[in-house]
């Protein structure tokens, strides 16, 4: 199985593990999907991925090891991007996010963009407000990370990259209640 077209379902959730290690290079996702469950993608070859712009939530690992992948559109309703969500993913270069954001906060979680060594561009949404721990180790090419005024805490070495970051932004006028770096 290399291409899956859910587009014309109504399906909600992509459960875990559904495609994990499977030889999937493209999925096309229905507008109604609100979730990916874990390791529902892990290990595939999918190189590019476009959320539905209801998606609230990927949950841990759910695209880890997908070492094909290069750009991640997310949804401007995400509320939480799990543990190891892109972990490894080793060819990543890019993670934006689609439209101002809805949802009040949005939380990434630890190890979330972990060991992604070809990521060099990185927006958070404006509605973030916890960055956790290891979010960007590994991340061996990114050189600035702008963090919104939304955040109020930054988790243990949550924007360490093995020192090649050379400009970190705080948008907000007063520091995060918490920061680790």
């Amino acid at each position: 199985m290399t291409e899956v077209d859910l587009s014309k379902t109504a399906l909600q959730e992509i459960s875990s593990d559904a495609f994990r290690e499977t030889g999937l290079k493209k999925v096309t996702l229905p507008a109604s999907l609100k979730k990916i469950g874990s390791q529902a993608f892990l290990g595939t070859h999918l190189e590019e991925v476009v959320f539905s712009a209801e998606l609230q939530e990927i949950d841990d690992e759910a695209f880890r090891g997908v070492v094909e992948l290069t750009s991640v559109t997310l949804s401007n309703n995400m509320q939480r991007i799990g543990y190891q969500a892109f972990s490894d993913c080793e060819q990543l270069t890019k993670v934006a996010y689609v439209g101002e954001m809805k949802t009040a906060d949005c939380m990434v979680e630890i190890g979330a963009f972990q060991n992604c060594t070809s990521l060099t561009s990185f927006a958070f949404p404006q509605s973030l407000s916890e960055v956790q721990g290891w979010t960007f180790v590994g991340c061996r090419k990114l050189k600035e990370i702008i963090l919104p005024k939304s955040v109020k805490k930054v988790g243990d070495q949550a924007l360490r990259t093995n020192s090649t970051v050379e400009t970190i932004i705080f948008e907000g006028e007063e520091a995060p209640e918490s920061i680790s770096i």
